[in-house]
């Protein structure tokens, strides 16, 4: 019996002899002389061929799985807001794609903590993004240090974001020169969701 599973589901089956599954073919010779394989029809049934040994490299089917697309591993984050001034609702944490290509962001989550946020839309190159939910509650000032990372859907860490203790109150807590050997983070009392960072 041959099986093919999907994660904890088998979606097809084929065997031979005696056994019995859904795809019950005859028993196979044993001589070299007539040997044959069975080639499954578009229909799903299933014809007898004749087995040639010297196997024909343009027949075999590229099998290998597409490279993932990277996408969320593509975002940064770049601004950070915890520290509110008046609401909780205030805070927000900004991504950026620093690409040539849109990125789906249904591909990717935001998680704070325990909990996991997910994204929607798309985000054009050279675009950023604000994101901001009534449940994030960043904790406003951190004795120790607090870890934001970009996930993707399967909960695979894509990259960290570590934000320190010493935010004070209306100011934000963003990254300047990106990309750049002087890149470093600041923080600065003009916060820009959405935008282009501003010291």
């Amino acid at each position: 019996m041959l099986q093919l599973w999907f994660g904890e589901e088998m979606i097809d089956e084929v065997c031979w002899g005696k056994v019995s599954c859904a795809q019950n073919l005859p028993k196979f010779s044993t001589s070299p002389s007539d040997n044959f394989s069975y080639l499954r029809q578009p229909n799903g049934t299933f014809t007898p061929e004749i087995y040639h040994p010297e196997i024909n490299p343009e027949a075999i089917l590229d099998t290998t799985p597409p490279e993932a697309p990277s996408h969320c591993g593509e975002l940064v984050i770049t601004e950070i807001y915890s520290h509110y001034a008046e609401s909780v609702e205030e805070q927000f944490i900004e991504l950026y794609n620093p690409t040539t290509e849109t990125i789906p962001l249904d591909l990717c989550k935001i998680r704070y903590k325990t909990t996991q946020f997910d994204l929607a839309g798309e985000l054009s190159p050279s675009s950023y993004y604000l994101f901001q939910d009534s449940a994030l509650a960043l904790t406003k000032d951190p004795s120790t240090f607090n870890t934001i990372s970009i996930v993707n859907s399967s909960g695979d860490i894509l990259a960290d974001f570590v934000y320190p203790h010493g935010q004070k109150k209306g100011t934000s807590y963003a990254v300047f020169n990106l990309g750049a050997s002087d890149e470093t983070w600041l923080q600065t009392y003009s916060p820009t969701p959405g935008a282009a960072n501003n010291y």
